[in-house]
């Protein structure tokens, strides 16, 4: 089910911002950068924020262009770089 909150395994993705870059990103861009790494759509997003996915597609419009980036994995790996998402380690193989 989707909600508006994300669920505690979510928590750990996002990251407090450098200092001087704080200013560069909103929080509900951050929020929505964090959906974005999750594999959501601009609809699912804008389902679980309780706003339309137009208003997502805006704010990733805008995102980009705060970033200078021209997609969503640019944007995801830029702010993971400027400190505002934390980057998850992939997962390892078992052992055999």
């Amino acid at each position: 089910m989707l909600s508006g909150n994300p669920s505690p395994s979510y928590l750990p993705m996002l990251a407090a911002a450098p200092a001087d870059r704080r200013s560069l990103l909103t929080s509900r861009q951050v929020e929505i950068l964090t959906w974005v790494t999750e594999g959501k759509s601009a609809w699912e997003i804008g389902m679980i924020l309780g706003i339309s996915g137009r208003s997502v597609d805006g704010h990733l419009r805008r995102i980009y262009a705060r970033l200078d980036v021209r997609t969503r994995l640019q944007a995801v790996l830029k702010a993971q770089d400027l400190g505002y998402l934390v980057r998850r380690a992939p997962p390892q193989p078992a052992p055999a």
